[in-house]
């Protein structure tokens, strides 16, 4: 026969382990090996029972003192001290079922109450069984509880939850969609759901199938099914919430002087107002362009980012613009008058005698219109460059030479 474990080992306890934790020990190995928990597993009834032996003995002052002096044989009949404990019924006697449910004092309803209180339907007692669950066998009658054992049909508890992700792209998330998903159940066979995504769901966020989890225990309702989306990127566009952000090119002309501008949002092509003096890195709001909002919140905006391209001759800076003009070598030289091209036509600008190259002329009022005050303009900056003669006649030659010897000749008054 084998030797029995020691009762403290049992319960996980130290032999000076007080009466709560004995309680607490027990109620974690009770809610562990139950066989309503381990349907047809013999190892977990035997540890069960094991558990249940422990905590009818170590719970009891006066059984605990007999079984700390003179162990097993208190109890077993090898001793002459178990005659304390003849009368004792076997914890419930012999009449089937899981007669070590016996207890004394009231402990059983507390313990059992705790652990399985949630399980059970109908009210609960004053002793903390719920009247609908337990007949009147109790625990180590021949009827057990409901009057066919434990688990008989009484107890029921609802199954697990099952959790799965899903992918869906970024236009689907946009309008909402339909999937179908393939799942395999516990024996084996695969069976197809449908799966309604709402519009406006974001990653993270997840869709809940009521019954379609882990099945209940003791016909107990199935558990739910959540499916974790994920949802794709679209090129162009990123999500911020429910608000969307895209950048968009505006042309320079459009830019300066104003217009629209074809815009592509989720929800196709809109005409938008560019006003005018529009800037690079402006934000224009189209508002409800953005992801639908979902459960009843409100819809996002669409977020548009301007970026101004770029025209042949003119770079800009904020409100002002600058350009170059080339001038003839006796421009420069004898002062003249010169055409420059500005946003808004062509304009004459007078040029000094004696213009050097890399000279700034500021044309005011040429450049863009701010976009806050209409009557206030930019400046357009004109920088001017110098051409160099090419392919003089001899003549033309000759008169340069003269003038190169004349500027040598006035320098301080007298020949280099």
């Amino acid at each position: 026969m084998a030797a029995k474990r020691d009762l403290y080992e049992v319960l996980g306890i130290s032999k000076t382990a007080d009466e709560k934790t004995i309680k607490k020990a027990y109620r974690k190995l009770a809610k562990k090996y139950h066989p309503d928990m381990n349907p047809g597993d013999k190892t977990a009834e035997q540890k069960f029972k094991e558990a249940t032996d422990a905590y009818n003995i170590l719970s009891d002052p006066e059984k605990r003192k007999l079984y700390d002096q003179y162990g097993h044989a208190a109890f077993d009949g090898t001793g002459a001290e178990s005659e304390f404990y003849k009368n004792y019924q076997n914890y419930g006697g012999a009449h089937g079922g899981y007669q070590e449910f016996h207890f004394e004092g009231g402990d059983g309803d507390d313990i059992f109450g705790d652990i399985f209180g949630s399980m059970f339907g109908g009210g609960r007692n004053n002793k903390g069984f719920h009247r609908s669950s337990f007949h009147q066998g109790g625990f180590g009658s021949s009827d057990g509880f409901g009057g066919g054992g434990f688990g008989s049909g009484s107890f029921r508890q609802k199954g697990s939850d099952a959790h799965a992700d899903i992918s869906i792209s970024f236009d689907e998330a946009v309008t909402g969609c339909d999937k179908v998903i393939h799942l395999q159940d516990q024996n084996g066979a695969m069976q197809s759901l449908q799966v309604h995504i709402p519009a406006g769901i974001d990653t993270g966020k997840s869709v809940r199938l009521r019954g379609k989890g882990n099945p209940g225990i003791g016909g107990g309702e199935a558990g739910d099914l959540f499916l974790k989306v994920t949802v794709g990127e679209k090129q162009g566009f990123e999500r911020k919430g429910n608000d969307v952000h895209t950048t968009i090119n505006v042309p320079f002309s459009t830019a300066v002087c104003g217009g629209e501008a074809v815009i592509k949002t989720l929800y196709g092509n809109v005409i938008c107002k560019i006003k005018e003096g529009t800037q690079s890195g402006s934000k224009i709001r189209l508002r409800g362009k953005g992801m639908p909002g979902s459960a009843g919140g409100y819809d996002g905006d669409l977020l548009l980012k301007v970026q101004v391209g770029t025209k042949a001759g003119f770079e800009r800076k904020e409100m002002d613009v600058y350009t170059k003009a080339m001038i003839p070598f006796t421009t420069a030289v004898f002062g003249g008058e010169v055409i420059v091209p500005t946003l808004y036509g062509k304009v004459l600008c007078t040029i000094r005698p004696g213009t050097q190259s890399g000279t700034k002329i500021r044309l005011r009022g040429k450049g863009i219109v701010s976009m806050n005050h209409k009557n206030m303009y930019g400046d357009q900056y004109v920088t001017v460059q110098i051409e160099v003669p090419k392919n003089l006649n001899a003549q033309a030659k000759e008169k340069l030479k003269e003038y190169e010897a004349a500027l040598r000749h006035n320098t301080n008054g007298h020949v280099a």
